[in-house]
């Protein structure tokens, strides 16, 4: 109906202007090639012989306009798309339901819209936003804005032997040594593991000894300690496709609970039950890189990692209703090639959306009989690499600066931003680093990133260095990836120490004057 009334008037006729892509609000939006300054008429609906009645509204590129608290662009009487504020390219284009002209959008979004999921697992439901300030989110919990992460990997790697980072980096070592470095860089909180590989001694039966000492250490040096249950790594004999799994989990998760809250019951646990699921299932169910060392069974691993994920976080919250869970899975950007054709843009829609599933599945968006709630989320982690933004099928890598302008390569504060749109939790960078001598520049450009954040007043709560101390790879534990503000030194004797890298540490003490506006430690 509406289409055979109206026509639309673009920009250049729409070339190079506009284009459609997968939407973190709702299935797809409409976005920007170029950059749009305050006040541009981007679009206009012509020929309009009388009001528009809500179903009249969305149509042609129209209909591709999701709703956002914060829009960018809005309709105006006359029925022209003018931006409100920069657009950056590559943005998308998104109006206020609420201030359409002359009409009342109440019940655009069916509730079949609500519902809709497609049969690639991937939640389409359009998220209505609310303002950033109007949102209640929990009081920030950290004892500081930035963090270090120490690797604490357990996992069988592709060669089947089983690796433990956390003696390999020589960090139960030098535990005291290492929290006391931190002091330095203003760092006062920490992620840990308990390394379920090593704490589970036979089913059912934990020793938390090394967990206690490394609880009383941090302690002793005021280091606040964010635990990962499981980090890629399980005891001999078990994987998630293994009929137990949920309940060795869920065992665990009570055990560990039990223990804190015993010895230190002063202190709020924040907990992360099982780290990274959608890269742990692509590693061990797609390319059987890691037990269960499957193929073509991501989505089968997945699922039942997200299984005990739940059933765990409920058993913690038994315990400790004042657990705090905090998630950190990958942040990644998934393009089509340059002239894709429409087969290609909506693979590489599907595969950016895809990204989604685990929390989608917490959050109980998709696979509502695993019991999954957004209450059961107090926290968004989310880890950003150099590497996260390829071609479909991992063909090709955008490069991180962008130096040369590619219109698919989306910047840090974007996709930060899509996610939280998707979720409405505070936000915390979890994971970030990058190797060798590209660490200063890369720490300056998260800096600037998360000030972008900061400045629009999103909720981003920290920011993890992944790995404070640097790590070996996990399938070649000769190769050291240089990636920590402090490399290893020789491991000679006692005295084996940490190097620190001083350019790193430069630009991390710079990016910490830089946003040392925006939060209050």
């Amino acid at each position: 109906m509406a289409q055979q009334l109206y026509r639309l008037a673009l920009l250049n006729n729409g070339k190079e202007e506009l284009y459609t892509a997968g939407s973190a609000i709702h299935g797809t939006g409409l976005f920007t090639y170029k950059a749009l300054p305050i006040g541009t008429l981007i679009c206009r609906l012509m020929n309009i012989g009388h009001e528009l009645t809500p179903d009249e509204w969305f149509v042609g590129p129209f209909k591709w306009l999701n709703h956002a608290g914060r829009p960018n662009a809005r309709i105006t009487d006359d029925y022209a798309l003018i931006s409100i504020s920069e657009i950056e390219a590559g943005d998308e284009i998104c109006i206020d339901y609420g201030a359409l002209p002359t009409i009342n959008t109440e019940g655009i979004t069916t509730e079949a819209d609500n519902k809709k999921q497609s049969k690639t697992g991937i939640n389409e439901t359009r998220h209505a936003v609310n303002n950033i300030a109007d949102v209640d989110f929990i009081k920030n919990p950290f004892y500081s804005f930035w963090m270090g992460g120490f690797e604490c990997a357990d996992q069988l790697n592709n060669a089947g032997i089983r690796v433990d980072l956390l003696t390999a980096t020589r960090h139960l070592e030098f535990l005291n040594q290492d929290y006391a470095r931190l002091k330095a860089f203003g760092i006062r909180t920490v992620r840990e593991g308990i390394c379920w590989s090593r704490v589970e001694i036979q089913p059912y039966e934990y020793d938390f000894s090394t967990v206690g000492i490394m609880l009383e250490t941090g302690k002793r040096n005021g280091i606040q300690q964010i635990w990962d249950i499981c980090h890629f790594g399980f005891p001999d004999g078990l994987s998630p496709l293994h009929p137990e799994f949920m309940q060795r989990f869920v065992s665990l998760c009570r055990a560990f609970a039990l223990y804190h809250r015993q010895n230190y019951p002063e202190q709020v646990l924040i907990v992360t039950p099982i780290n990274e699921v959608s890269f742990l299932s692509w590693l061990g169910g797609e390319v059987a890189g890691t037990v269960p060392y499957c193929r073509n069974m991501g989505w089968d691993v997945k699922y039942q990692l997200m299984k005990a994920y739940i059933e765990g976080i409920k058993a913690l919250k038994l315990v400790d209703a004042g657990v705090l869970i905090l998630t950190t899975e990958p942040l990644v950007n998934i393009v089509p090639p340059l002239e894709a054709t429409p087969a290609e843009a909506e693979e590489a829609r599907v595969a950016h959306l895809q990204q989604y599933q685990s929390l989608d599945i917490l959050t109980g968006a998709i696979c509502p009989e695993l019991g999954g709630s957004a209450d059961l989320v107090d926290l968004l982690g989310f880890n950003f690499y150099y590497n996260n933004q390829w071609l479909t099928n991992f063909e090709y890598f955008l490069p991180w600066l962008n130096e040369e302008p590619d219109p698919r390569w989306r910047p840090l504060h974007q996709l930060l931003e899509e996610a939280y749109l998707r979720y409405e939790k505070p936000l915390v960078l979890t994971e970030t680093s990058h190797p060798g001598e590209d660490r200063p520049a890369w720490i300056s450009f998260i800096a600037e990133q998360c000030e972008t954040l900061l400045q629009k007043d999103f909720p981003l709560y920290g920011v993890c260095l992944y790995p404070i101390i640097d790590r070996p790879d996990w399938d070649n534990l000769s190769c050291w990836h240089h990636s920590g503000l402090w490399d290893r030194a020789a491991d000679t004797g006692e005295t084996a120490s940490r190097i620190l890298n001083v350019p790193y540490a430069e630009a991390l003490m710079a990016a910490q004057i830089l946003l040392r506006p925006y939060h209050s430690h």
